[in-house]
């Protein structure tokens, strides 16, 4: 009974690790991508800001 037990576990973690595989992997791919995006936009934004020459009058408007 021992070895069904160990093929049954095996075969369960195996399942596991496809099912991972196919459903979460994907998800963190394009929440490090999303994260990368966000950043670079920041950095985007902030020197659009800086080479603008906004003076306080202007960001007040904007805000």
């Amino acid at each position: 009974w021992c070895a069904k037990a160990k093929e049954s576990v095996r075969a369960l973690l195996l399942g596991m690790i496809a099912k991972w595989e196919e459903e979460v992997k994907p998800l963190l791919v394009v929440a490090k991508e999303n994260q990368a995006n966000q950043q670079r936009l920041v950095v985007e934004i902030a020197l659009a800001v800086s080479n603008a020459n906004l003076t306080n009058d202007d960001i007040a408007e904007i805000a």
